[in-house]
């Protein structure tokens, strides 16, 4: 098996796990016909104590089969992204990507309750974005062009124009991405991939402006100039 495919697969493996489990737990909703009880009991209550437990649980919790659609397929790829090409801090911003929207959204919007993936959804895009920004890594610039052309429009998504969205979690989890991005943004494969295949040009003690000793001719030729 080719090797980028390889490690493309291995990096989808959790985001698809975390996939089928929001799948099962709604078919499982849906067929025992409890989504209020699953959304008053697991949902994110925000600023009471009993909704503590919704910043684990809201993520896995959807209104109706179009949230949970819309959801899943910007998280399998922005996710196989994060783990492809930031391999090394892909794991603390799966977590804090879970947990940091959801717990400032408790703390600091009015009573109402928020369930889904998309504040999730919106860190890792974000992340994803600005950590091509920060890098300024030719590689990681390609990828965030990538995802301004494919999730661009999210940007709406974080002001309050679309009742019953809870633009709070898409407003954090962008707020979350960025940071992340600038707290991360010294780790990664994509440096020392880009090192390992494209080295320095100049052998060190060679002046740049000494071209026959940079770029040598082939054997048997000479520069015009070293001709007799």
């Amino acid at each position: 098996m080719n090797k980028d495919l390889k490690k493309i697969l291995n990096s989808a493996i959790v985001p698809a796990i975390w996939i089928v489990f929001m799948w099962v737990i709604h078919i499982g909703i849906w067929l025992l016909d409890i989504h209020h009880e699953a959304v008053t009991n697991f949902g994110l209550h925000t600023q009471k104590t009993s909704g503590l437990i919704g910043i684990l649980t809201a993520p896995f919790l959807h209104g109706d089969w179009n949230h949970l659609i819309s959801n899943t397929t910007p998280f399998f790829i922005l996710g196989t992204g994060i783990i492809y090409f930031y391999r090394k801090s892909a794991f603390l911003v799966f977590l804090l990507s879970w947990i940091l929207p959801n717990a400032f959204v408790w703390a600091l919007v009015n009573p109402s309750y928020h369930i889904g993936a998309s504040g999730m959804v919106y860190a890792f895009a974000f992340f994803l974005f600005f950590s091509g920004v920060f890098r300024r890594e030719r590689r990681a610039l390609v990828l965030s062009l990538l995802v301004s052309f494919g999730y661009g429009s999210i940007v709406w998504g974080v002001l309050p124009i679309q009742e019953g969205v809870s633009w709070q979690s898409h407003l954090f989890g962008a707020l979350m991405g960025i940071l992340m991005a600038w707290l991360f943004r010294g780790q990664g494969d994509l440096k020392k991939k880009a090192e390992e295949e494209e080295p320095d040009l100049y052998e060190p003690g060679i002046p740049i402006w000494d071209y026959k000793s940079l770029y040598p001719p082939p054997e048997g030729m000479n520069y015009p100039e070293d001709e007799k």
